[in-house]
Order: structure tokens, then C-alpha cells, then sequence
């Protein structure tokens, strides 16, 4: 659970940049994602519950603490499993 005032950053953030779309279809596609991510300025990642997602959880909370990309994932499993 995030605290208050990093949900109000986030909630604001989110309301004055409109989400986008990126997709990733394996493993190698990480880097260049969050790439985009930092370029695109993104002030969070959502992640959806879907198969591939899941089989690469411990690589994208990885990638994504070495960004320091805030991240929303669909279970709570896919950062409690990752290491």
C-alpha cells in the first residue's frame, strides 16, 4: 500500500497525463519498454494479470525499481512472488 501523499501524486499525475499503451511480447522487449516509459515522462506503470506478465514478474519488478517506475500490478501475487 502506497502512502496518501504518494497516491495524491500519482492520482494527479495520472489525471493531467492521459495513460498510454505499451507492449511488450518477450522477455528482450523490457529495456526498450522502459525506455519509452522514462521518455514518454510516464508517472506509473499498469500492469495487466496476463500469462507472460506473470512468467516475468521478478524481471519487470526488477526493471522497474532499477527505473524507479511506480508500479500498479493486477495481483498483489506478482510483486509478493518476485524476489
Amino acid at each position: 500500500m502506497l502512502p496518501r501523499a504518494q497516491e495524491a501524486r500519482i492520482r494527479d499525475a495520472l489525471a493531467n497525463h492521459p495513460p498510454g499503451t505499451i507492449q511488450a511480447h518477450a522477455a528482450g522487449d523490457f529495456a526498450s519498454t522502459f525506455s519509452t516509459l522514462v521518455q514518454q515522462r510516464a508517472v506509473a506503470l499498469l500492469l495487466d494479470v496476463e500469462l507472460f506478465l506473470t512468467d516475468q514478474r521478478t524481471t519487470i519488478v526488477a526493471v522497474a525499481a532499477r527505473h524507479k517506475q511506480p508500479a500498479v500490478y493486477g495481483l498483489r501475487e506478482l510483486v509478493d512472488g518476485a524476489s
